[in-house]
């Protein structure tokens, strides 16, 4: 008998569903690398959801004024409008004496470059908007900030 559970996100005043198993990165664009500890799949699931949640939290606030500011939340919704174009890896750190699963997006285009992906971290420094990231502590079920790499 197949569950669904519904999380609601809440971003810019209205309620986004997102069904557990109904993601915009399907299962064939996740792996679970090596890491201090392993997350089950399950957390890696909630993990997923939060780091969307945190994406269409941050791209609903105002920009600010600082360059900074403005291209995280610029960052943030060209991240949100192609989400389905994204492959993540989720590792299990170990951070100030707390489980942490480290979350790493890239674009799928990028697969020709890392074609060991499902095996080793891919760590670019430039990239722009298509190389982000996020620590999820499954404790608390809450995402650290969003880490957008630099234009380089």
């Amino acid at each position: 008998m197949k569950q669904w559970v519904m999380m609601i996100l809440w971003a810019a005043g209205s309620v986004l569903p997102l069904c557990a198993g109904e993601n915009p990165i399907p299962a064939e664009h996740q792996a679970i690398l090596k890491g201090e500890w392993t997350p089950t799949k399950e957390q890696t699931d909630k993990a997923l959801a939060a780091a969307i949640a945190l994406v269409r939290q941050t791209a609903a606030q105002p920009a600010g004024t600082s360059p900074a500011e403005k291209y995280h939340v610029e960052g943030a919704k060209k991240i949100g409008e192609g989400m389905t174009t994204y492959a993540v890896q989720f590792t299990g750190q170990i951070r100030k004496g707390r489980k942490v699963i480290s979350c790493s997006f890239f674009p799928t285009a990028e697969f020709k470059y890392f074609t060991n992906w499902k095996e080793l971290s891919v760590v670019v420094e430039d990239g722009g908007y298509g190389f982000w990231q996020v620590d999820y502590d499954p404790e608390t079920g809450k995402c650290g900030e969003l880490q957008i790499n630099g234009m380089g």
